[in-house]
């Protein structure tokens, strides 16, 4: 086990590669990882709200596909997203 404490949040984002690199660049990747951290948090809540409780914000079309795909599918799809969270974290 390794003692995470203490650093600030941001120091996660920043790799031992920043340093070779320009401080444009590296400071353009180091944005791209806060953004795909904030697009991988927040896309599967967004998931499971739409596809669970707003389907109004859907087009018909992709709803039935949706619904369609869903029926053989035995757990809803906020227990389908945790388990997917379980596999990537393990």
């Amino acid at each position: 086990m390794a003692l995470l404490g203490p650093v600030a949040f941001f120091q996660f984002f920043t790799s031992p590669e920043d340093h070779y690199q320009r401080a444009d660049i590296a400071t353009l990747i180091r944005w791209l990882r806060m953004f795909t951290f904030l697009l991988a948090i927040f896309t599967p809540a967004l998931y499971v709200a739409i596809v669970s409780y707003h389907q109004e914000l859907l087009p018909t079309s992709l709803l039935i596909n949706l619904s369609a795909q869903r029926e053989q599918v035995p757990f809803p799809a906020f227990v389908g997203i945790g388990h997917l969270l379980d596999f990537l974290i393990k």
